[in-house]
């Protein structure tokens, strides 16, 4: 583990309970609920409440670790009755979130799990992930897009030679999601669920990443990671468009900012570079401080309550949020620009294609 890391998080949250903490207006106040009775404070098992996912089937990206969001989700919906599939980057650790899992769940009860090794930073761990599920013969209700990386301190390749992380947390998502769409349309009514972030704010600039040949920017850790969950949102988006009509929807979401094993690779000097950015630490300094269960929140909420009117938008705390709030005029619309998406759809496409063609 990565002790700076760890020590820059924790770090930061004191500083955010410090200069923002005492906010308590709109949702900045941890006690804000939307008119769906949702809020900062809802936790994965009360969204999922009195939800009977008997005879369902989710399949959820990085839930191996006790520690992270994905473990969460595959906790609740297991609870829940569903049949989840703990996607990890090789089939022991998959195996072994499975035993741990098991070892938190209530007894006296049967539950069931399947395991899967997918390594998100390789299409082709993808591809042949894909075939190792569709051989499990297995409807798919319930797609969580939850695997990720955050603000590598420097600039790294995946096993296809792309940037990691929009290779990590876009193109093996993207690839993963497309190649079990007629699944998903098959088991409808499905839903598919990318976890972005607020960091899609930080973006380095957002319309000309969208609309580049090969998804890269200069590289910045906070940046380039920004890059890579504003293409979550807008992956969303365009999935949703495309698939709404035959019952399958798409949400993107910011879960808040909870200490996970997401920051292990921080150094210091970016964290503090992130909270030089004043407008985007302010939004997002009220959120520290939730627990593990109160982050996965919104992924349940979107996969299991969100109304289908909230499809193909970005949402936090349970609510719909604003995306771009600090993009400029330009840029603040890209989310429901058909062009633009359809130019970074392509895009992404042709990147998978080289990829697979090695």
């Amino acid at each position: 583990m990565n002790w700076c890391g760890v020590f820059a998080f924790i770090l930061l949250a004191i500083i955010a309970q410090i200069l923002v903490g005492p906010i308590k207006q709109g949702k900045a106040d941890v006690a804000w609920k939307g008119s769906n009775g949702f809020g900062w404070q809802t936790t994965a098992e009360e969204v999922s409440e009195g939800v009977d996912l008997t005879g369902k089937v989710a399949l959820i990206t990085g839930a191996n670790s006790d520690k992270g969001l994905g473990f969460e989700n595959a906790r609740v919906f297991a609870l829940r009755g569903a049949h989840v599939v703990v996607s990890a980057r090789s089939l022991v650790k998959a195996e072994e979130a499975i035993k741990q899992l098991k070892a938190r769940l209530p007894s006296g009860q049967t539950y069931k799990f399947s395991a899967l090794a997918c390594d998100l930073g390789s299409l082709k761990s993808v591809d042949q992930a894909v075939r190792d599920f569709k051989a499990m013969n297995l409807k798919l209700h319930y797609l969580i897009a939850n695997a990720g990386i955050m603000a590598l301190p420097e600039r790294t390749v995946s096993a296809d030679g792309y940037e990691m992380q929009v290779a990590v947390n876009h193109l093996g998502h993207f690839h993963l999601v497309n190649q079990l769409a007629d699944t998903l349309v098959a088991s409808a009514p499905a839903r598919v669920v990318f976890v972005s972030s607020l960091a899609h704010e930080d973006a380095t600039t957002p319309r000309a990443f969208l609309e580049s040949d090969n998804l890269e920017m200069p590289y910045a850790a906070w940046g380039t990671y920004g890059d890579s969950k504003l293409s979550n949102i807008i992956t969303a988006k365009e999935f949703n468009e495309q698939y709404k009509s035959k019952g399958v929807t798409a949400y993107a979401l910011h879960p808040g900012i909870i200490e996970t094993n997401l920051a292990r690779s921080i150094k210091i000097s970016d964290m503090l570079d992130f909270m030089s950015d004043i407008p985007v630490f302010s939004q997002i300094a009220p959120t520290m401080g939730r627990s593990i269960a109160q982050g996965t929140a919104t992924q349940v909420y979107a996969a299991l309550k969100a109304p289908e009117t909230e499809a193909g938008l970005y949402l936090s705390h349970c609510n719909v949020e604003k995306f771009g709030s600090r993009y400029k005029q330009a840029d603040a619309g890209l989310v429901d620009n058909a062009a633009v998406r359809a130019k970074f759809w392509a895009t992404s496409e042709k990147l998978v294609k080289q990829a697979l063609a090695k």
